[in-house]
């Protein structure tokens, strides 16, 4: 897996982007997210990807794996050409540490890539006053007003 701006991207890939390079041998090659712990019992995944189909034996597989049972959601199983992206909302236990795995199997085909990765949730809100409020900025500009509301 290398971090890229070369190689084949997906349409919407920008800037970097994940790639699994492909050689002229058996592969069967792993990408991991980082580790998440939901606080709610659903999250949002969105990501954009690119897989070629070759032959009989080319598969691009993404799962939600739980690594506190072990358990796994498969997101995605294609063997078929993909570029485009993927979302959906999938049930989780709140505290558990997750981690979204991808995995390419081929032979001397293209490879895959993956780019803005984005996992979300919910966050109720009680009606009580925030007292603390942490804001993780990794990449965009936040603009806060004076005045912060919840409606």
């Amino acid at each position: 897996m290398v971090k890229s701006s070369g190689g084949y991207p997906c349409s919407s890939c920008n800037d970097k982007w994940a790639s699994i390079s492909y050689t002229c041998a058996p592969q069967d090659e792993y990408l991991w997210s980082a580790r998440f712990t939901p606080t709610q019992s659903t999250i949002d995944i969105a990501f954009d990807y690119r897989f070629s189909y070759y032959d009989g034996g080319d598969y691009f597989y993404v799962y939600l794996y739980n690594e506190t049972s072990g358990g796994t959601i498969t997101l995605l199983n294609i063997s078929s050409d993909a570029n485009t992206s993927y979302s959906a909302s999938k049930s989780v236990t709140i505290g558990d540490n997750y981690r979204i795995q991808f995995r390419y199997i081929g032979y001397c085909d293209d490879g895959a890539t993956v780019d803005n990765v984005i996992v979300t949730e919910e966050v109720s809100y009680t009606g009580t006053d925030i007292t603390d409020l942490t804001i993780n900025n990794s990449g965009g500009n936040i603009i806060l007003d004076d005045e912060i509301s919840v409606d």
